[in-house]
């Protein structure tokens, strides 16, 4: 006979790793995202070069070891430190206009510039 509680435990172990774990949800490239250190992430371009590092000041919320601190709007004395991993385009979009009986077509194609970022550090700002 299966123990109806044999699964739970798994659960409550996976609950304890994550209280003690720190992400933040941060504002960068013109959207929102929940990261944690070392995530790997593609968003609108930035304009840094490959290979180099930036901050970003714009926290909204910070989760330490169970510890939520939560902005208004952003979080004071906070910021977060990327590295420029790679600059490439997103998946090619076509656009097409049609006007029956009319004879006017076009078609115009777009490709979104993008950047991947690694989150290197949360840490309290300079300022």
């Amino acid at each position: 006979m299966r123990d109806k509680n044999a699964g739970n435990s798994q659960k409550e172990n996976s609950k304890k790793e994550k209280s003690n774990e720190s992400w933040a949800v941060i504002e960068v490239g013109g959207s929102q995202q929940i990261l944690s250190v070392g995530d790997e992430i593609t968003v609108n371009k930035v304009n840094v070069d490959k290979g180099k590092t930036f901050s970003v000041d714009k926290v909204l919320m910070l989760v330490e070891g169970g510890k939520v601190n939560i902005g208004t709007p952003y979080l004071e004395g906070r910021c977060a430190e990327f590295e420029v991993l790679d600059h490439k385009k997103g998946k090619k979009i076509t656009v097409i206009k049609f006007r029956a009986k009319a004879r006017y077509r076009r078609k115009k194609g777009h490709r979104q510039a993008l950047s991947v970022l690694k989150l290197k550090k949360i840490l309290v700002s300079k300022k």
